[in-house]
């Protein structure tokens, strides 16, 4: 575990944005919200620990499985195309650990709005000669 992992400034920190994300009515702010529609979205979410901290108890183990399930639920909401995957070896510094698996989701994101494009393009002439 680093060092900043048991800072008090990191352990209040990261205990506001639980908090955060337990206080108010974030289902009827969810339904709220904008969405992406049919445009590509994925979401990486990191596979160890939570915030990098260890998972030692099962209210941790709790935390994290809700956790993983309202990010799902973010995808599900925000893209008829989302996708999510687990970066089983990385924690939250994805971009730090892991910035493959980041330059592999934005390509896999600008391939199908690609692909998303030339599927809905303009009808050629040919279409119109029937």
């Amino acid at each position: 575990m680093s060092y900043h992992a048991i800072e008090p400034k990191f352990i209040r920190a990261t205990t506001s944005e639980v908090e955060e994300q337990f206080a108010g009515d974030s289902e009827a702010e969810l339904a709220d919200a904008p969405t992406l529609g049919d445009k590509p979205l994925v979401v990486l979410i990191a596979g160890k620990g939570m915030w990098g901290l260890p998972l030692t108890s099962q209210d941790w183990v709790d935390l994290r499985k809700n956790w993983v399930e309202g990010q799902i639920q973010l995808v599900q909401h925000f893209s008829t195309k989302g996708k999510w995957q687990i970066v089983s070896d990385s924690t939250h510094a994805i971009p730090d650990e892991r910035p493959d698996a980041i330059v592999d989701a934005v390509r896999e994101v600008y391939t199908d709005n690609l692909n998303q494009q030339r599927n809905h393009a303009a009808p050629t002439k040919a279409f119109f000669a029937k």
